[in-house]
């Protein structure tokens, strides 16, 4: 009778196991539950924006201000684009234009986002800063998202929240190296473009 019950309690463990790892396998792509990747979320919720297509155009750097709620650390970037190749991801203060971190993103689905590790960087809540990405890849301009909301292409998106972020302006500068983009007008405020993010988790 021990022994059959021994016997039941190991199985059970397995069966735990089993399922756990599983359960890993199949989620590893994906952030952990406390992080927050406020682009793909918003991307996926279609929220601002509800319709995404292809653009073309020359090098450029597409991205976006932004500010966390709570301080924390962004421990990768990342960025969704229509093309597979390697593209960098550039994450910069906007007040002295310095570049923080930068990472080389290996796109291989284009319907979905891409991220790589950096050495984790603790950004202050409210103080700015732009997340960015350029479209060259394998020495060539790439094509890249644009995303709108129905039924118009003239509604502001910005400002937005998503998770602990509040995404503040879209920035552009062309170029096929990577720099600050630091331009926009009225007309880019209905779109969302690139597209760059972070995976930010709050501090401990």
């Amino acid at each position: 009778m021990i022994r059959n019950r021994l016997l039941f309690l190991l199985s059970i463990v397995l069966i735990t196991a089993i399922v756990s790892c599983k359960k890993a396998s199949k989620g590893g792509s994906q952030p952990p539950e406390d992080a927050n990747t406020p682009l793909r979320t918003a991307v996926n919720a279609k929220n601002p924006a509800d319709t995404i297509y292809k653009q073309n155009n020359s090098a450029a750097n597409f991205g976006y201000k932004f500010y966390p709620l709570i301080s924390g650390n962004v421990i990768k970037l990342g960025c969704r684009m229509p093309v597979s190749g390697s593209y960098e991801v550039s994450l910069w203060d906007f007040d002295s234009k310095s570049l923080l971190a930068k990472a080389t993103v290996t796109i291989t689905v284009s319907t979905d986002f891409s991220y790589a590790a950096i050495a984790p960087l603790t950004i202050t809540v409210n103080k700015r800063y732009i997340v960015s990405v350029n479209n060259m890849s394998s020495g060539t301009a790439q094509p890249y998202y644009q995303l709108y909301k129905k039924p118009t292409t003239a509604l502001n998106l910005y400002p937005f929240t998503s998770g602990n972020i509040v995404v503040e302006a879209p920035y552009y500068k062309g170029g096929a190296t990577s720099v600050m983009p630091d331009q926009n007008n009225a007309s880019d405020f209905p779109f969302m473009r690139g597209v760059a993010d972070i995976e930010f988790v709050k501090a401990i």
